[in-house]
Order: structure tokens, then C-alpha cells, then sequence
């Protein structure tokens, strides 16, 4: 196996698309009041945020700026 890639189990991916972190601060959720420090949930999202946070739409319906 070359050193760009890595394999595990059925899965591939090489440096380009390799899983990454997301922030709070890559999202609409850098200053929203129901922010917490996992950027994967928050006070209206205790179970997940939905897609669209994450997505290329970086929207979210229950967003609510801390400055409101």
C-alpha cells in the first residue's frame, strides 16, 4: 500500500479526503447563544446538529446570536 493512502476495513481515503474536525468557529455557531465546546451538539441539538450546519449551507433554523 502506498504511504498516501490508508485502508480500513472497506473504506479509503488519501490526505485530501481523509475525515477532519469541523470548529464551532468553521460554523454559523461560532457566536450563537446554544453553542457548546463539542461542535457536533448544542442546547437545541443535544442528540446531533442537523446536516445543514455541517453541509455547504452552514445554516441552521435555531440559530440566535449572543449579541440578540
Amino acid at each position: 500500500m502506498d504511504k498516501t493512502k490508508r485502508e480500513v476495513s472497506r473504506f479509503e481515503w488519501d490526505e485530501r479526503t481523509a475525515p477532519r474536525l469541523i470548529r464551532n468557529e468553521e460554523l454559523i455557531c461560532r457566536d450563537c447563544r446554544y453553542r457548546s465546546e463539542k461542535s457536533g451538539i448544542c442546547g437545541k441539538y443535544p442528540q446531533g446538529k442537523p446536516g445543514s450546519v455541517f453541509g455547504s449551507q452552514r445554516w441552521c433554523g435555531e440559530y440566535s446570536p449572543e449579541s440578540e
